[in-house]
């Protein structure tokens, strides 16, 4: 059966490319009919931050995309009274041996499977493929140092190595910190080899010199694993089929081919996506903008439209369609028609598509109420307004394109009154005197109005414009802005009907009063 997983570290908001990276996972899981996990590597216990795990589900679900299997609220909660061996853990070697590997098949975050990493490092010591190694951090940042200073690759020197097991075992029982390193100079002679190879599904062959492999730290002092022993552990017994990460990760690879080896597995081929770059050059990151996937959510962006954006940063239909459902998607998808070359993330672009999927895949109801809940925000609900807002609503379907758009557009139809820029308003002409006689004549024609609607109101004016022989451009955007303070709104004579004929004849009224003669 396939198995994929979507394993973040809860370390802050979920990046949107993380949307992205769940995507293609639960994709390729569904279509094959196989099963999608979600797997918290929350290890590094520096940087985790409260409410991320939550989030981490919040937002997989909110983009539809929920996996079949989490970490359990009791598991979450547990997390903060989490129990394993730490520093002393090389004390307790034989509980550890007899750790059962079932005992934790249904437990998804990791630092509640720390026993699994603690008696797989045993095991590679004991083979002879890893080493403690007692360096202080000193030690190690004055070795970097003169690394770069000689113009070297900074790395391991295996200094520690040369220690045995049982004098090492000695200094840890008198209680002296320590780290378990992967040993790559062991692998070297087992295999009788300087590469390693491995062939990925989308980059496809890949060749790596072990002279470029450090002796990467697999246990830290605090008896917690770094990321290269527990991704292999947790993908083995997890049963993981097709790992997908991006390709940043694509240098730790020989590291996790050589634990793999080690441990007689069976190595799993890895799927390395393509980055997401910014516009202006490099990755999409928060320091060029919002890249939270919840932030997308609230700037108005509708989940399934970006979700449907994020299928085209690095994936292509065979016939170039760009609009798929999630259905759609799964049905189409597969790791050949993935693209090796890098995404641009395009915000004009992911507002075309919001566009669309708001005129065209919403249903009424999900439009009005999305509107009504960003055009209210955090303030109190308006009394009676619900008819109007559905007129406004109605008025601004067509060119929404994301709904954080709404309060700006709507506001000139629900406030007392509105601000009026004098020099804007003469811009239109740039004659003061035409533009008072445009305001005046125009506000004497809708006085007369005895109905007022779009079919009452636009005969009037454009009557009245043609009569002076009045450009429209110039005319109706006069009006436009003295009614709304912007030069942007809906068409002009619906926005006249449903602003209603107090508001509109009053600051008609308001603007010209604000003209003098020169």
């Amino acid at each position: 059966m396939v198995r994929t997983r979507f394993a973040p570290s809860p370390t802050g908001s979920l990046h949107i490319g993380g949307i992205r990276t769940a995507l293609y996972c639960y994709a390729l899981a569904k279509k094959q009919r196989g099963e999608f996990l979600l797997r918290i590597e929350d290890t590094d216990l520096q940087r985790y931050q409260k409410g991320s795990i939550e989030e981490i589900i919040e937002m997989l679900e909110a983009y539809h995309i929920s996996p079949d299997r989490i970490p359990s609220t009791a598991q979450i909660a547990q997390r903060a009274e989490r129990s394993f061996y730490g520093e002393d853990w090389l004390l307790h070697a034989e509980e550890l041996k007899a750790v059962q590997d079932r005992n934790f098949n249904d437990i998804y975050l990791q630092t509640l499977r720390v026993p699994l990493y603690q008696k797989y490092a045993l095991s590679l010591l004991e083979k002879g493929f890893a080493y403690l190694c007692f360096c202080s951090k000193e030690r190690l940042v004055e070795l970097r140092q003169s690394q770069q200073a000689a113009g070297s690759k900074p790395g391991y020197d295996g200094r520690c190595r040369r220690i045995g097991f049982d004098q090492a075992m000695i200094r840890v029982e008198k209680g002296e910190p320590c780290v378990v390193r992967l040993d790559v100079d062991a692998y070297k002679k087992w295999k009788d080899t300087e590469i390693i190879t491995h062939d990925d599904r989308l980059m496809g062959r890949v060749v790596f010199p072990l002279t470029e492999v450090d002796s990467q730290v697999l246990i830290k002092s605090n008896g917690l694993p770094t990321y290269h022993l527990a991704v292999v552990v947790d993908d083995y017994l997890m049963q993981i089929t097709h790992p997908m990460r991006a390709v940043e990760w694509i240098s730790s690879t020989p590291k996790q081919v050589m634990i793999y080896q080690m441990l007689d597995w069976e190595v799993p081929r890895y799927t390395h996506l393509t980055l997401i770059l910014d516009p202006t050059g490099g990755k999409l990151s928060k320091r060029k903008g919002s890249v939270a996937a919840k932030d997308f959510l609230a700037q108005g962006y509708l989940p399934e439209a970006t979700l449907n954006y994020l299928m085209l940063l690095g994936w292509s239909s065979e016939d170039d369609r760009e609009i798929f459902s999630l259905k759609e998607f799964v049905k189409e998808f597969s790791l050949e028609t993935l693209n090796k070359s890098n995404a641009v993330f395009d915000r004009t672009k992911l507002e075309w598509l919001n566009g669309f999927y708001i005129r065209e895949r919403l249903s009424d109801k999900q439009y009005n109420q999305y509107f009504y809940d960003f055009m209210l925000g955090e303030t109190q609900e308006l009394p009676g307004a619900q008819q109007k807002v559905k007129e406004v609503a109605l008025l601004l379907r067509d060119r929404l394109k994301i709904f954080s758009e709404v309060p700006e557009l709507t506001d000139f139809f629900f406030a007392e009154e509105v601000s009026v820029d004098r020099d804007k308003l003469i811009e239109q002409t740039g004659d003061a005197v035409k533009t008072r006689e445009m305001l005046a004549i125009s506000l004497a024609c809708l006085e007369k109005l005895s109905v007022w609607k779009v079919g009452s109101i636009e005969p009037e004016l454009r009557k009245v414009g043609s009569e002076k022989e009045w450009k429209n451009r110039e005319f109706f955007m006069t009006i436009r802005i003295a009614v709304s303070g912007q030069t942007a709104t809906p068409p002009l004579f619906d926005t006249l009907a449903v602003l209603g004929r107090e508001k509109t004849l009053g600051r008609l009224d308001k603007a010209l009063q604000t003209l003098t003669v020169d």
